[in-house]
């Protein structure tokens, strides 16, 4: 049986990414970070950090007044947090003493901590439906012991499996339109490619080729229209890149030499959050930031799985 290890393995798969040759273009590194400017930014990001060997914790930091709390809730290993749409609550991975990670919902100051997927199987990376009632999240729970996606109710009112087969699909990200989940998998392939399934009739498409480099972490802007996601398709390290989901059409967000992965939209679409050693921000697609930087940056400690709310 998989454990935690496996979801560990996958998690940091952008952190043990290997360094290389800076790109010519415009690169963000941390000479070229600033503080954002007081009022730029708005809501709360969730994020993990760890606390400990092997032991993570789930953090919350205000943007509009900086502060940062922990958030008491229960397990040694946190990953993976989400807002749900109307930012009342979280849902996350937690493991506990036997290593094995389930999905739990807190409150969104960690209060009322509820697990809602049981059993001997890892369950990770949660996201809500647009609705706020269901959460889909990848588990390696089948009979093939691979990662696909499911489905459960808030309350943890069964689970629906929703791909199958050779694959390892893994952090879905719901479509704020509904209807559709976009996730990351290898299908049978030697890297991973973003794909989308329909919730109705079950039906694949492949979003990307895997030709180019590995695709993962895949995240909705708010209004649907865009979907970033971190790849190695250039100079071999982690960079964030845009799919127009209307297209298909796929840009590099900007060059960066400093392993860019688990980006995030903003609730009003114009920024992009993502991790790489810490927490930094970047604008949108073809925007510079206000102040003509190139890059905020939101923590000096090393920071994992950002999720942005309003």
């Amino acid at each position: 049986m998989k454990n935690l290890r496996a979801i560990v393995a996958v998690l940091l798969v952008g952190v043990l990414a290997a360094a290389c040759s800076p790109t010519n273009e415009r690169r963000p590194v941390s000479l070229r970070e600033v503080s954002p400017p007081e009022g730029a930014l708005s809501g709360k990001i969730a994020f993990v950090r760890e606390t400990a060997v092997g032991a993570t914790s789930l953090f919350v930091q205000d943007l509009d007044s900086g502060n940062v709390i922990e958030l008491d809730v229960p397990g040694e290993f946190i990953d993976s947090p989400t807002w749900s749409p109307d930012g009342n609550s979280l849902a996350y991975a937690s493991a506990g003493n036997d290593g094995i990670t389930h999905i739990w919902v807190a409150n969104a100051d960690g209060s009322g901590a509820k697990q809602i997927t049981r059993g001997d199987a890892p369950d990770a990376y949660p996201t809500f439906s647009p609705d706020g009632t269901e959460i889909a999240f990848a588990s390696i729970r089948s009979s093939d012991e691979s990662w696909h996606l499911f489905s459960t109710s808030v309350d943890g009112g069964g689970v629906e499996q929703l791909t199958s087969g050779g694959s390892e699909d893994v952090y879905p990200t719901w479509d704020p339109n509904g209807g559709r989940i976009v996730y990351s998998s290898k299908a049978g392939d030697d890297d991973y490619s973003l794909y989308s399934v329909d919730i109705a009739s079950g039906s694949i498409e492949r979003l990307t080729d895997d030709s180019e480099g590995e695709d993962l972490f895949p995240s909705f802007s708010p209004d649907g229209s865009t979907i970033a996601f971190a790849s190695t398709r250039r100079d071999d390290v982690w960079q964030i890149y845009t799919l127009e989901a209307s297209s298909g059409d796929v840009e590099r967000l900007i060059g960066s030499d400093s392993s860019d992965r688990q980006p995030v939209f903003s609730p009003d679409g114009k920024y992009i959050a993502m991790a790489t050693d810490h927490l930094a921000v970047y604008a949108g697609p073809g925007e510079d930031l206000p102040d003509g930087k190139l890059r905020w940056r939101l923590t000096d400690k090393p920071a994992l799985s950002p999720s942005w709310t309003s």
